[in-house]
This record gives C-alpha cells, sequence and structure tokens, in this order.
C-alpha cells in the first residue's frame, strides 16, 4: 500500500500558485503566459506566448492531389458548455 492510499491529497477545486485556471473569452482560450485565438475557425488564428506571436499567418490546412489543391474550410466553433454536439 502507498503512504498516500486513502488520503484526499491533491483533491482540489482549483489549480495550485503559480498555476491558474483557463480562461475563456469568446472564441479565445488563455492560460499559463499564453493565449489562443480562434476567430471563430476549427484552427488557431493567432497564438500568443509570453506577449510574443507565435504564428506568422493563421493556420491552413491545404489537401494537395496530383491534379488540384484545395483549402480546407471549418464551420464555426464555439467553447464552453453546450458548444460540442
Amino acid at each position: 500500500m502507498w503512504p498516500w492510499t486513502g488520503s484526499a491529497m491533491g483533491e482540489v477545486d482549483a489549480p495550485l500558485p503559480p498555476f491558474t485556471p483557463i480562461r475563456q473569452e469568446k472564441d479565445s482560450l488563455e492560460f499559463l503566459q499564453t493565449a489562443m485565438h480562434f476567430g471563430g475557425r476549427a484552427r488557431h488564428e493567432s497564438v500568443f506566448s509570453q506577449e510574443h506571436h507565435l504564428l506568422s499567418a493563421p493556420v491552413t490546412l491545404l489537401a494537395k492531389s496530383r491534379r488540384h489543391a484545395t483549402v480546407w474550410q471549418s464551420a464555426n466553433i464555439g467553447f464552453g458548455p453546450g458548444a460540442l454536439p
């Protein structure tokens, strides 16, 4: 048996300092000095870490075949309760 067996250690309702809960505002998430903006799409529109841009442009998904290329168009997405089917 482990020393922590049966203990309530680690059962907390909030992250322990220095960590903070993930914050959601419209189509953005912020956590651990990082912010992600989705712009209503399923892909990253911008990503910041420690106040620096990490993307030079929004993320796109390009499907290529021998005959043509197609950029994936995603449906709008949402965050929060009830956002997923």
